[in-house]
Order: C-alpha cells, then sequence, then structure tokens
C-alpha cells in the first residue's frame, strides 16, 4: 500500500490509513491545491511523503479531505516552507483561522496544525491554553492570543525557540512556565492586539 497509485498533473497518490492521499506533489506555482480526486476516486487526505516544492507557500484544502495524516507528521517534516494554510469552509472535519488549521469537533475547535514558516500566529478564541498548545514550532516569532482566552496553562507553549512576543489579553491568566523553550528575549505584551495587521506583518 505504500506504492504510488496514480500520478496526475504532478500530483502522486498513494493509499494510506483507509484514504487516497496526496503523497508528493510537483509543482511551480507558490499556491498548492489539493485536488478532490483522482483516478476517479474522491481523494482524502494530504501527506506528503517527501518534501514540497520550496516555492509553494499556501496549500488550499477543499471539503473532501478528512485526514492530514497521523499526527499531522507530513506536514510537519515535509512542509516547511508553507506559509498559510486555507481550508473550505464546508469541509467537515477541518477549518482554518488567519492560516493556522484546527479540527472540529462538534462545535469546538482544537488546534491542529501550524504552517512550518508561519512566523506570526493568530490563534482563534479559545477558554483554555492547554499544556502543548504550540509544541516544537521554530519559525514562530510572534503570537497572539485572542480575547475570551481565560488561562494560559503551564507548558502551553513549549519548546518554540524564536517566539520573542506573545500578545495576551490583560484578563487572560498566565500560569507558571505556560512559555517554556522561548527566545531569550522573549517579552509578554498584555491587550488586545488580534486583527492589527502591523503586527502580522
Amino acid at each position: 500500500f505504500d506504492v504510488v497509485l496514480a500520478k496526475e498533473n504532478g500530483v502522486w497518490i498513494n493509499y494510506n490509513e483507509y484514504h487516497m492521499n496526496v503523497c508528493a506533489v510537483e509543482s511551480s506555482d507558490d499556491i498548492f491545491i489539493v485536488p478532490f480526486s483522482a483516478m476517479g476516486y474522491q481523494v482524502t487526505s494530504f501527506s506528503p511523503a517527501v518534501p514540497l516544492p520550496a516555492n509553494i507557500k499556501q496549500i488550499n484544502i477543499g471539503k473532501n479531505i478528512k485526514s492530514l495524516g497521523e499526527a499531522y507528521m507530513g506536514l510537519s517534516y515535509n512542509a516547511a516552507n508553507v506559509e498559510y494554510i486555507e481550508v473550505d469552509p464546508e469541509n467537515t472535519t477541518f477549518a482554518s483561522y488567519l492560516g493556522v488549521v484546527y479540527r472540529k469537533d462538534g462545535n469546538d475547535f482544537q488546534l491542529a496544525y501550524i504552517p512550518g514558516a508561519m512566523k506570526c500566529v493568530e490563534l482563534m478564541p479559545m477558554e483554555t491554553m492547554y499544556k502543548n498548545t504550540i509544541y516544537r514550532h521554530d519559525g514562530v516569532e510572534v503570537l497572539i492570543v485572542a480575547p475570551g482566552t481565560k488561562k494560559s496553562e503551564a507548558w502551553g507553549v513549549e519548546n518554540c525557540p524564536n517566539l520573542k512576543i506573545a500578545y495576551v489579553p490583560e484578563d487572560t491568566e498566565i500560569e507558571n512556565n505556560a512559555f517554556t523553550g522561548v527566545h531569550p528575549d522573549f517579552k509578554i505584551i498584555r491587550g488586545d492586539y488580534t486583527n492589527i495587521p502591523e503586527i502580522r506583518e
């Protein structure tokens, strides 16, 4: 089942974890649109097994995608240059907010994947930033926590060595060690800085 089943329009398809999966891409475009189907079958997974072309900066995911691979490892290891991911609003498994991917669980959204080259991350509102909400992300430099977030637990953000600034609402409780393994000059700035383009640039 590791064998490539088809190659269509620069996209390699294999069978992975019960899904027709995009396992490799050949493209000169900045934006890669995950195909809806291949060989007459619906594509339901996007988990690259080899690095994506360095020119791809954005990935657009349709309503057909139900899996991004086990623990998102394919994206974590093979999409280092991607800065932004857009998910079709009709997708029932995943959603995106300002380029970050969330998994849908009823009306609840759980952070799933932050693109590897994204430098400024603005989170969706969440009641609690649990342990390892953001873990081992080398690209992020700025984090914006949304108003309505009541607590950032210990080790909520861990092993993000280039994270220099976190904008956190005044009323968000920050536990000890909520930010660990960050840049030596890391600082927390209190206030509502959501939807301010200057911060994200």
